[in-house]
């Protein structure tokens, strides 16, 4: 298994190092997201501290432009890995990024709406939501770091293949871009 330790010894421009590093981005994003969740939640109004509001709305257009980073994994990682016959949990990653593209605009809506419904209302909802999209991209980049990374390395030993993938990775870009 791939230790964060030897994710950390492939090259800096290695695909599986550059999500690696994406992945911890986002993780950052959903930690100042639940945090920012929890003070909210907290309010008695939304004026009290509407710079929250601000912030939440900021971190959470941030993590929706994570779309860059799913369709490489699902076109040029994913792919080399039901090649090599190794495509345990692949569906239900690729499901996961569908699911969660949805959930996560419907969140930016309701985050974005503070006079759709009585605040009280609001905060259980936007908790509701928060809590869900942290939970599941938690587990989800965890599966992904633990299991599909580590057997990417090891199956995938053609340096010339890995060359090949970061050049149709670079053609679909970052979504830091």
């Amino acid at each position: 298994m791939l230790t964060n330790n030897s994710i950390y010894d492939l090259p800096e421009d290695h695909l599986v190092r550059i999500l690696n590093n994406e992945h911890q981005t986002i993780l950052a994003h959903l930690d100042g997201i639940d945090h920012l969740r929890q003070d909210i939640y907290s309010l008695n109004s939304p004026v009290d501290h509407p710079e929250l509001f601000v912030k939440l709305i900021s971190l959470t257009e941030r993590l929706m432009t994570v779309s860059k980073h799913h369709e490489r994994e699902e076109k040029v990682l994913f792919p080399e890995l039901l090649k090599a016959d190794a495509g345990n949990h692949l569906e239900v990653l690729t499901s996961e990024h569908h699911f969660l593209t949805e959930y996560k605009l419907k969140f930016f809506n309701h985050i974005n709406d503070l006079s759709a419904m009585d605040f009280k209302s609001y905060k259980l909802q936007m908790n509701f939501m928060a809590n869900g999209i942290i939970g599941i991209l938690r587990e989800h980049i965890y599966l992904e770091n633990t299991a599909v990374f580590p057997i990417a390395v090891k199956i995938i030993t053609d340096d010339n293949r890995w060359l090949e993938m970061n050049q149709r990775f670079k053609e679909i870009g970052s979504f830091f871009e």
